[in-house]
């Protein structure tokens, strides 16, 4: 009984992380990025330099980081770039990409 109860754990646990890469790739292989969702909103007249702010929300988003590098900080296993760990361990869902703003870290 207890070697089927550890296989169950065992494959419960292979299925989240399954899950966790198939939902991350979803989002991340979609033909618009959240980039573009959050550029759509931004009013910045006529002297805003679109392209350095895209650089800069990239940035801040961690976009520009390896894959594997964004997906374990997505997770909350290695530090954000303010030492926090924060992510989907911790119930962080991350940032809304109809609500977001420029000045929020």
């Amino acid at each position: 009984m207890r070697t089927y109860i550890t296989g169950r754990l065992l494959l419960a646990l292979i299925m989240l992380v399954a899950i966790s890469i198939l939902s991350f790739l979803v989002v991340g292989l979609a033909p618009y990025s959240g980039i573009d969702v959050i550029m759509s909103n931004v009013s910045g007249g006529a002297v805003y330099d679109y392209q350095a702010a895209e650089i800069d929300l990239r940035h801040s988003l961690g976009i520009d980081q390896p894959v594997w590098l964004h997906y374990l900080r997505w997770i909350g296993l290695v530090r954000q770039e303010d030492g926090r760990f924060s992510g989907i361990l911790e119930g962080n869902l991350g940032r809304s990409l109809f609500s977001y703003d420029f000045q929020d870290p």
